[in-house]
């Protein structure tokens, strides 16, 4: 029977057989990168087919774009780079605000690197941000470069199972971007850091141009079940921040981080999150299957009658791609699930269920709620208390578990629990 451990034994060797700039060399749990696919025809055998079909979109979507940069107005000697990601709401009143470090870019002497993620640019930059952002290209200037990177990926796929992808423009424009600083002033370059290969090779590059400086990452999102996507590497940073111990321990013995590299600090995306933000309610992943609809809402009424549970609410992913497409299912399921149950069977008024991938159970537990998780892929996607030792799972039903922890504060810091300055 498959186990966790077994998924990551086999996810060290495919870590340590790629390069760490290699798209194979990045299998994170959360979504089906080329990486996560490769990782899964070991265990599954679709996950072969749905390997080559993800390269091939891979291939197709990412050929169709240029990735372009805009202009670096100020070129002042900053003290501090920033890579991060954004959108165009991230941009107001002339600032920049992140949401992975809840800072704005008053600052003139960092210059944050935004790797741009909507279709329509801003107005206007402030002048220490740049934007690193996809173009989408005329039909001829698709039909020309689909042809030669087909040709050209005809002779390289079978040998190096890695064809052209967008890691490697972002590497590239951001590299441009650092040839136009003076590396000697700065300090530090700083990440909200998922272990991508263009972030590897961004560290390389620096590392081999800049002895001084820092390279600091930090682990933005609460506690995946597996984070194997943060694999220790010679690329990997300097620093490594978590917002727990948990964490802590986990990286450092199932992912080869040395105990020095890694750092306390409490959460920076999370601060303002509140225990009404998850008290009754369902949560989408952000990659929720139409086609598995009815096995979640028969699942989600056995738990309702089950364990007396009182649903008001069910929520889309905030980071959905298809927006549109899941408020047509969250509809569907409403209609399915039984969310107004007898009161006078209540037992529980504290209590929310996360479906498929997520990592807001470590949220939910640090608030005090009761946590119950289903599942459609159980091996790949529950926590299981032989690898995080403060917390404790059991199967209630067929692939759903709730969750309990041994010890609080092990897995989200807040700033009066901790106070470590990052910027």
């Amino acid at each position: 029977m498959l186990n966790q451990s077994e998924i990551l034994k086999t996810a060290k060797k495919q870590y340590k057989l790629f390069n760490n700039d290699h798209i194979l060399g990045y299998a994170p749990l959360f979504v089906d990168t080329p990486g996560t696919l490769f990782l899964k025809r070991k265990f599954f055998r679709s996950s072969f087919k749905n390997y080559f079909l993800e390269r091939v979109k891979n291939f197709l979507y990412f050929k169709h774009k240029l990735i372009k940069t805009s202009k670096l107005y100020n070129k002042i000697d900053y003290t501090n780079v920033i890579i991060t990601f954004g959108f165009k709401k991230s941009f107001k009143n002339q600032k920049y605000f992140d949401k992975f470090f809840n800072e704005d870019s008053y600052n003139s002497k960092i210059l944050w690197i935004v790797i741009y993620l909507d279709k329509f640019l801003p107005n206007k930059l402030p002048k220490n941000v740049v934007l690193v952002y996809f173009k989408e290209e005329n039909f001829m200037k698709k039909i020309t470069f689909f042809t030669i990177n087909f040709v050209e990926n005809i002779f390289s796929f079978k040998k190096s199972y890695n064809s052209p992808n967008h890691f490697d423009g972002l590497y590239f424009n951001i590299k441009t971007i650092f040839n136009n600083l003076n590396l000697k002033k700065i300090d530090s370059v700083i990440f909200p850091y998922e272990g991508q290969p263009f972030q590897k090779k961004i560290i390389c590059y620096l590392k081999q141009n800049s002895k001084s400086l820092k390279i600091i990452g930090y682990d933005h999102t609460p506690p995946q079940n597996l984070p194997v996507n943060l694999f220790y590497t010679k690329n990997s940073p300097d620093k490594l921040y978590v917002t727990g111990s948990s964490q802590k321990e986990f990286y450092s013995k199932k992912l080869m981080w040395p105990k020095k590299k890694i750092y306390l600090t409490h959460t920076l995306r999370f601060s303002k999150t509140n225990k009404k933000d998850f008290i009754n309610k369902i949560f989408f992943p952000h990659d929720l299957k139409e086609q598995n609809l009815k096995q979640i809402s028969d699942t989600c009424n056995k738990l309702i009658q089950k364990k007396g549970l009182f649903l008001k609410e069910i929520l889309i992913h905030p980071n959905s791609i298809h927006k549109k497409k899941e408020f047509l299912i969250q509809k569907k399921l409403k209609n399915m699930i039984n969310l107004k149950t007898n009161t006078k069977k209540l037992r529980n008024k504290n209590s929310s269920i996360f479906i498929g991938k997520t990592t807001g159970i470590a949220l939910s537990l640090e608030k005090g709620i009761d946590t119950y998780h289903i599942c459609d892929d159980k091996e790949f996607q529950m926590y299981d208390t032989k690898l995080w030792k403060n917390l404790k799972h059991k199967e209630i039903l067929k692939n759903t578990f709730i969750y309990t922890q041994t010890r609080k504060k092990t897995f989200m810091l807040t700033k009066s629990e901790i106070k470590t300055k990052l910027l």
